[in-house]
């Protein structure tokens, strides 16, 4: 077969044609029934290469759907990561907002706390009595008697004191560590809330992505099976037309 180009075959069956025509007016049967049986092998030549050309276009046609898909998988990858870098800065900020309040809440805690002066001290009994007769022995002039007695009430009101003292504090550190749990399950609540808000995400993300995909293949393999059925019509086509070419020889 002459490599033709489609137009140039299309051009010659036009100049057969009329030679055809201008035969037949003449009255030149054989010479007529010639260009007729000329043109139908140029016709049959031409939907060859029309198939051809044809099977060229679906494959361009492929590999354009399979580009356009590549687009739009990549669109939608760049989309969500936006809107996940969005999620994550609003995690941060959430974050960032219970650490300011956990660090106001702190903050005023131990101000109030400083603020609070030791309340007065009560004594236990013992150390009243002990008071008591330190006086009495004091009045009735056992002085002897009365500093023995002045120096273990002195050592008691140390001690109770001490105490009392230290309970003061016990009562504080137990507030600022009852706050500081507080704080503590309050940002583990919340990071438990905020880690499962971006798990659901990602799986909506990815049941998108994968609806995405599937939507995209059916349109490829829709797409291929219509191709194949033309090609397959096509190859028929062109059968039958080599085979009578091939008993015309």
């Amino acid at each position: 077969m002459e490599n033709f180009k489609l137009e140039q075959i299309e051009d010659y069956i036009s100049v057969i044609e009329i030679k055809r025509e201008d035969s037949k007016k003449k009255g030149q049967l054989k010479q007529t029934q010639q260009y007729i049986e000329k043109i139908d092998d140029l016709n049959s030549i031409s939907i060859i290469y029309k198939s051809i050309k044809q099977a060229e276009q679906y494959d361009a046609e492929l590999q354009m759907i399979e580009f356009q898909q590549k687009l739009q998988l990549e669109e939608f990858d760049e989309a969500w990561e936006d809107l996940y870098k969005i999620e994550q800065d609003r995690i941060k900020e959430a974050e960032n907002t219970i650490y300011s309040l956990h660090f106001k809440e702190m903050e005023q805690l131990q101000k109030q706390l400083q603020e609070q002066s030791i309340p007065k001290i009560k004594f236990s009994s013992d150390i009243i009595q002990k008071q008591a007769l330190y006086n009495q022995l004091f009045r009735a002039g056992h002085y002897a008697d009365a500093d023995l007695v002045q120096k273990k009430l002195q050592e008691q009101m140390d001690l109770e004191n001490q105490k009392w003292e230290k309970q003061h504090v016990e009562k504080i550190e137990n507030k600022l560590n009852q706050l500081t749990k507080k704080q503590i399950n309050e940002l583990q609540v919340l990071k438990q809330k905020l880690n499962s808000q971006i798990q659901q995400f990602i799986i909506n993300r990815d049941n998108q992505k994968q609806l995405l995909i599937n939507k995209l293949q059916i349109i490829k393999v829709e797409k291929e099976q219509k191709i194949n059925q033309d090609i397959s019509k096509m190859n028929q086509q062109v059968n039958k037309l080599l085979q009578k070419m091939q008993l015309q020889q």
